[in-house]
């Protein structure tokens, strides 16, 4: 499974809400270790309740910090692993720190440096990729021109030149890309001529 896999197919991590509101039927109901719960699940920050307590107020309503503290801790702990820090780092989401001072958190912050490693790499991978594709569609361009019947002998070579040109910068920066893609473990991605 290459990077690009791997980054397309976390992209629904990034669907995660980064806070939540609520409804006053949530606050009347009460279920305030739930949603703790569900809250520490998602990675969304413990001061969450703080925004629920003034939502809850506004209809008259109290909230149960303690609860929502309880659960919050029960689902935190489970968001906290580093395996789905290493997913969080590899499709470039932020990490804001909300597993520090957990059991797990610095393990959670290695696995998350190292998905996120994964996801630069990733980036410039596909960076060098359109550089490549840059270069292929200037000197189609130009080959196109070349076979114009219409082209001046003295335009002619202007754009052999600049092609001859293109094509050098061209093998210059496909082993670049080459040496990149051996450094980061990743497989060949773009065709040689």
């Amino acid at each position: 499974m290459n990077i690009q896999t791997v980054i397309m197919g976390s992209t629904a991590l990034l669907l995660l809400p980064a806070c939540a509101s609520i409804s006053e039927s949530e606050c009347a109901a009460g279920n305030w270790q739930d949603l703790g719960y569900r809250d520490g699940l998602n990675g969304v920050s413990r001061s969450q309740i703080a925004e629920y307590s003034t939502t809850c107020s506004e209809y008259g309503l109290d909230t149960d910090s303690r609860a929502y503290e309880r659960g919050y801790e029960r689902g935190l702990a489970l968001y906290c692993v580093p395996e789905k820090a290493y997913d969080m780092g590899v499709s470039g989401m932020a990490y804001t720190g909300i597993c520090a001072g957990t059991l797990t958190g610095d393990d959670f912050r290695i696995a998350y440096e190292d998905g996120r490693v994964q996801y630069q790499a990733g980036v410039e991978h596909t960076r060098l990729q359109s550089r490549m594709q840059d270069f292929d569609d200037k000197i189609e361009d130009i080959r196109v021109r070349m076979r114009s019947d219409e082209i001046g002998e003295d335009e002619y070579d202007r754009l052999r030149r600049k092609r001859d040109r293109l094509e050098d910068e061209r093998a210059t920066a496909l082993i670049d890309m080459r040496e990149f893609e051996r450094a980061n473990g990743l497989p060949k991605a773009y065709r040689d001529y």
